[in-house]
């Protein structure tokens, strides 16, 4: 220690202490800054990607799911106005003794509405956000990837029934089966699975800890296990 306190006072060149103080102490100064700003620079990239994941996938994918369950909970709201207003029709018809009123679905206007609104603005939100589903796949995590063979078939198959709509290429019982092979309550985890990682995002971006949940397992798309679906009752037919 005297040594070392000689060499720094007499400045004598290449002893431990005039090597230290030239040479060891700047390199460790040097490497501790050195790895900070690789620790920095990596944070940076960390949240800049968290950014581009939130506004770029995950925020525009939550806000299409949004505009889509906004869109049902509208035709909810026509369906509960139809059914009170045709409960009182048939309420003063009973009481006319003119018997019960008879509603035609394939030939009421209202029914025809809303059947064009189901396969009309609604499928196009569906597949603007397959389009975007597919575009963004890059800023998608792994297990939010493994979704997309699920939900590319069941906005196929809405597709498909629109196309028909039109065409009537599918045989009766072929449209039926279809409607219930992807069914939209199988979506359901996929749904939670987007606001969740949204959160998540959201979180992280404001330097917040949480938990990161993993999304659950899609389900198959084998033709397989697809056709076991069709052993299940018919539910309805509602996107």
């Amino acid at each position: 220690m005297l040594t070392y306190v000689w060499c720094l006072w007499g400045n004598t060149p290449w002893c431990l202490g005039w090597l230290a103080e030239k040479f060891l102490f700047p390199a460790l100064i040097a490497l501790v800054v050195a790895r900070f700003a690789i620790w920095q620079l990596g944070r940076k990239r960390h949240f800049d990607f968290a950014d581009k994941q939130l506004s770029e996938f995950y925020g525009p994918m939550v806000a299409a799911q949004a505009e889509i369950a906004n869109h049902v909970r509208f035709d909810h709201y026509l369906l509960a106005v139809e059914r009170r207003d045709r409960a009182e029709r048939a309420s003063r018809a009973t009481y006319e003794s003119k018997g019960p009123e008879v509603i035609r679905v394939d030939y009421d206007p209202f029914w025809r509405g809303i059947g064009r609104r189901l396969v009309g603005e609604r499928i196009d939100a569906y597949v603007k956000m397959r389009k975007l589903f597919a575009d963004r796949m890059a800023f998608a995590d792994p297990d939010t990837q493994a979704w997309y063979d699920y939900f590319y078939s069941f906005v196929e198959m809405w597709e498909v029934i629109r196309q028909d709509n039109a065409e009537h290429f599918l045989p009766g019982a072929v449209r039926a089966d279809l409607a219930r092979l992807f069914d939209k309550d199988l979506l359901q985890p996929f749904n939670a699975h987007l606001r969740e990682r949204c959160t998540y995002l959201q979180r992280a971006i404001a330097g917040e800890k949480s938990p990161r949940t993993p999304a659950p397992p899609p389900p198959s798309s084998g033709v397989t296990e697809l056709l076991k679906r069709l052993d299940v009752s018919d539910d309805d037919l509602v996107v």
